[in-house]
């Protein structure tokens, strides 16, 4: 359905849309079969409707009465009734129709105004908002309702939801669902299967609390894998450098700009993220991110020498003439002025990212740090002034004053910058950092006076600022990855020698395991509280929560058994590291206008748990095989009692998890339905989401088959089952197309590590079966 502001007078009894596919009418006694339908085949065929020129599909249809065969093509699109086909098969007179059905609404919608609002600064929409008049003259009723994302209009059976927008921003575009019997049904049925689920597992004859008898007659055995893991500090010597005040860059880290999405956010966010971009570090000779802006600001000549840029692409540091891996901007231009690469660049840009090689990805990557290092230098991204009555609520940068300034605040913003710039320099060059202060102060009262509205609270502002210095989640990853490594050391030591004692170590590993996951949840928490919304709305943030859930995980089976603890300390670790790598953006970023709902916190916050017990089965299943790959005939009575332990942990972790991801995909449909007036759709997302499901059920249930059954099978099983969750996760994400999608356009390269795995995986796979057959039939 769809309204425009500049249409006047009451829309009509809209249309409800349902797509009737491949319809046959027939009359007769004869029986026919289509045999054939080729869906969606765009054609030359097009129609005008509404001023706009749209294609048609084709469906091409191959009907057979058992004597005569006849191929018909029927044309039509959903909302569009197709215009029906007539044709005789024998004695028989059909008429075929492929598009929507009309159906006329017992009341009528009028658009009284629609409303579009974007973030500050940006083009981004942060809500839409239609704004109308429901007439039901049956009833005698005329009210004002407002629709917008995850508020649905809900009258008479017919649901109404925003569904979209005319490119103008004058209309509205509303998509309608028919549900005679409502939601109760549906919802409660989601509830009552929820809870079902949640009463077995403590259910004394269900399969989760006997994994736990059994696990009770089982003495404590511990593993570790032998790892040796080394710290090599990165020390670089002094030179000198223009260098700021730590005091004074603190003060200038608390002034507020806007960054290219819109978002408000404190000047220390951008100088880490733009930092940690070019140099993968956040601070450089001694000095923090917030020094270094300042000291290029006031010396842009010399940060152009320092070698600031990191690449480790061997070729690319040859051909520039470096030292080692980090580049100085200088280094990136010949005698000449021309930019060393320029060729090279153009050419990596035009192939597709699946046709890229590595030099290619490289040379992008280095082309970008080049760009930013250079605006960086240029002042280009202190966007810190607002402007008076500006109706995008933009903010502008020093270099953007003449376009956008005019008369007393042109100015003020251009003289109070210029007193910053040599309060800085009188600061390095006396030590005075009075006017420089001064000059800030002044900034920062412009910004309250011209944007207060705009402005995040100052306590919110302290949180951000004391998030990005504290990096809560980078310093977790080591301490995760490396106390995980040696704890799984002494377990598999304690294995192998059973008269060690570890007794002290298993105790002290615990207690800071649950200091470092109290700090990992406060970092949820302080990320929550900075961006507003539950931290699982993009890449990044689903990563850390995940790898909260799996030290949850690990947690709560820690009695059961201790390699549990070990395995998923490892495993948040490996989650953390590949969070903070180049392709995943940890930015705080603003939400779209879907994702502004409660659901975002219920059903994600369900869904992505589900990863970190699983992940844990799949981890657990690997050290079992690579258990298996230890056994002989002196310690196989011990190894396969702890294999047989961890399997009984294994499998309650992927009841769990199981649990979790059926709970979560009912919330999505919950959800969708609320969001589209749809339970299922088919997207990429949801699709993949019921194969986990499908498989993770699968391999639960392959005890009851007699040639699934035996703990090397099981094992394997939840071990290639992750790889389901992987294509979930970031495979829909950046090799599908659909509404979950974070990716267009052509997929990414696999990584090299994704196949070295593999390798590993099914080398340890091969000889784990070799031994269990030969010294203990763990079938």
């Amino acid at each position: 359905m769809q309204m425009a502001n500049n249409k006047s007078g009451i829309l009509k009894p809209g249309i409800y849309h349902k797509l009737q596919k491949g319809l046959l009418y027939s009359w007769g006694k004869s029986q026919f079969v289509i045999r054939e339908i080729y869906n969606n085949v765009r054609t030359i065929l097009q129609t005008q409707l509404q001023k706009d020129t749209y294609p048609l599909d084709a469906l091409v249809l191959e009907i057979s009465d058992g004597k005569t065969r006849k191929k018909i093509n029927v044309f039509g699109r959903e909302s569009y009734k197709g215009e029906p086909v007539s044709f005789k098969l024998g004695n028989a007179k059909f008429d075929i129709n492929f598009g929507s059905k009309l159906i006329k609404l017992p009341f009528a919608l009028r658009l009284n105004k629609f409303k579009m609002t974007h973030y500050p600064g940006s083009m981004s929409p942060s809500s839409y908002e239609s704004y109308i008049t429901l007439i039901d003259q049956e009833r005698n009723i005329k009210k004002d309702y407002t629709i917008f994302m995850n508020n649905v209009l809900n009258y008479r059976g017919y649901r109404f939801y925003q569904s979209s927008y005319d490119p103008d921003e004058k209309g509205t575009i509303l998509s309608v669902n028919h549900d005679s019997w409502g939601t109760l049904i549906t919802y409660l049925g989601y509830f009552l299967m929820s809870l079902g689920m949640f009463l077995s597992l403590f259910s004394p004859n269900g399969r989760f609390m006997q994994l736990n008898k059994k696990l009770k007659k089982l003495s404590n055995t511990k593993i570790q894998i032998v790892v040796i893991l080394s710290l090599l500090p990165f020390i670089v010597n002094a030179q000198t450098i223009t260098k700021i005040d730590k005091q004074h860059a603190n003060k200038f880290g608390y002034l507020l700009l806007q960054d290219r999405q819109g978002r408000i956010k404190p000047a220390n966010t951008m100088t880490n993220e733009l930092l940690r971009k070019i140099s993968k570090r956040s601070s450089y000779k001694g000095m923090n991110s917030d020094q270094v802006m300042l000291s290029m600001l006031i010396n842009p000549q010399q940060w152009a020498n320092e070698p600031l840029i990191k690449t480790t692409n061997p070729y690319l540091i040859k051909m520039l003439g470096a030292k080692n891996k980090h580049l100085s901007l200088k280094d990136m231009f010949d005698e000449n002025h021309k930019y060393k690469i320029q060729e090279l660049v153009s050419q990596a840009y035009a192939k597709a990212p699946a046709h890229q090689s590595k030099l290619d990805k490289d040379l992008i990557k280095l082309d970008e740090k080049v760009n930013i290092l250079y605006m960086m230098i240029n002042g280009d991204f202190l966007n810190i002034f607002p402007k008076i009555n500006d109706p995008e609520n933009k903010w502008y940068n020093i270099n953007d004053l003449p376009k956008h300034f005019s008369g007393a605040d042109s100015m003020f913003v251009a003289n109070v910058y210029k007193m910053y710039l040599a309060g800085l320099e009188k600061g390095v060059s006396q030590n005075n950092w009075t006017d420089a202060d001064t000059a800030l102060s002044f900034i920062k009262t412009y910004q309250y006076k011209v944007a207060k509205k705009l402005i995040p609270g100052k306590n919110k502002l302290k949180a951000e600022v004391f998030y990005n210095k504290s990096a809560i989640f980078r310093h977790l990853f080591e301490f995760y990855f490396i106390s995980g490594m040696f704890f799984l050391t002494i377990l598999f030591a304690n294995l192998l020698i059973p008269s060690l004692k570890t007794g002290i170590i298993s105790r002290v590993f615990f207690i800071l395991t649950l200091i470092a996951f109290a700090i990992h949840s406060a970092g949820l928490v302080l990320r929550w509280y900075v961006a507003g919304h539950a931290p699982w709305s993009n890449g990044y943030e689903s990563m850390i929560y995940i790898a909260w859930t799996s030290m949850l995980a690990g947690i709560i089976f820690y009695n059961k058994s201790k390699i549990s603890l070990a395995a998923t300390t490892v495993l948040s670790g490996m989650i953390l590291l590949v969070a903070h790598l180049s392709w995943i953006d940890p930015q705080i970023t603003n939400l779209v206008p879907v994702l502004k709902s409660y659901w975002l916190t219920i059903h994600v916050a369900v869904i992505t748990a589900s990863y970190g017990f699983v992940g844990l089965g799949a981890l657990l299943g690997f050290l079992n095989l690579l258990l298996m790959t230890f056994l002989s005939e002196k310690n196989k009575t011990r190894i396969s009692l702890q294999i047989k332990q961890l399997t009984y942990v294994n499998e309650m972790t992927l009841i769990a998890g199981l649990f979790l991801l059926s709970i979560g995909t009912f919330l999505g449909g919950v959800w969708a339905n609320e969001s589209w007036g749809r339970y299922w759709g088919w997207d990429s997302k949801e699709t993949w989401a019921l194969i986990t499901m499908l498989v993770y059920t699968f391999v639960l249930h392959m005890r009851f088959v007699k040639q699934l059954r035996g703990v090397f099978i099981f094992n394997l099983a939840s071990l290639i089952a992750f790889s389901s969750v992987l294509m979930t996760y970031f495979g829909v994400n950046f090799y599908l197309s659909g509404l979950h999608s974070y990716a267009k356009g052509d997929p990414v390269p696999i990584p090299d590590f994704v196949y070295y795995s593999l390798i590993v995986i099914t080398i340890v796979t091969v000889y784990a079966y070799f031994k269990k057959t030969k010294y203990n039939n763990l079938m």
